[in-house]
C-alpha cells in the first residue's frame, strides 16, 4: 500500500494506491497485468474508490515520474484510464500532486471526463518515497 497524505486545518486527506498480483500473473492473457485499488479518503471517510487492472509498465511510468527530478508538468494516465496522476513543480521544495478519478467509468462502465480530483503539495522527498514504496510493491509482485 502506498499513501500520499495532505494535512489541512480541517481533516486529513489521503490518496492510497494498492497493488496486488493477479492469480495468473505472467501467463497468457494476464501477462503484465496487476490489480489495483485507488482510494481517496478524507478524515477516514471514503470519498471515492476504484478497483481495476493496470499494466506493470503503467505502474513503472508512475514510479519513474515520482522518482524523476520534475522540472515541468508530468501526466500519467494508465492504459485503462480510471485515473490520472499529474505532477507539477511549483518551486524547489514543492511539487503539486493531482489525482483525477473517472468516477463515471468506475460506476457505470463508460468513459467520461475525470470528475473527482484531489490536489496535494508535497516535497520532492515525499514524492520520491511514494515512488520507492510503489516500486517495492511492484517488485514483490513481478519478482
Amino acid at each position: 500500500m502506498v499513501k500520499i497524505t495532505q494535512y489541512s486545518e480541517a481533516k486529513e486527506v489521503a490518496v492510497t494506491l494498492t497493488l496486488k498480483a493477479l492469480e495468473q500473473y505472467g501467463t497468457g492473457e494476464s501477462e503484465g497485468w496487476i490489480t489495483y485499488k485507488l482510494l481517496v479518503e478524507r478524515g477516514g471517510a471514503t470519498l471515492t474508490q476504484t478497483d481495476g487492472t493496470i499494466l506493470d509498465v503503467d505502474v513503472a511510468s508512475i514510479i519513474e515520474a515520482c522518482q524523476s527530478d520534475i522540472q515541468k508538468a508530468v501526466s500519467v494516465e494508465p492504459l485503462e484510464p480510471d485515473f490520472e496522476i499529474r505532477l507539477n513543480r511549483i518551486d524547489d521544495e514543492t511539487i503539486e500532486f493531482i489525482c483525477f478519478i473517472d468516477e463515471t467509468h468506475v460506476k457505470h462502465g463508460y468513459y467520461d471526463t475525470p470528475n473527482v480530483g484531489v490536489k496535494f503539495e508535497v516535497t520532492p522527498n515525499e514524492l520520491k518515497s511514494f515512488g520507492t514504496t510503489l516500486n517495492d510493491e511492484l517488485n514483490k509482485i513481478t519478482g
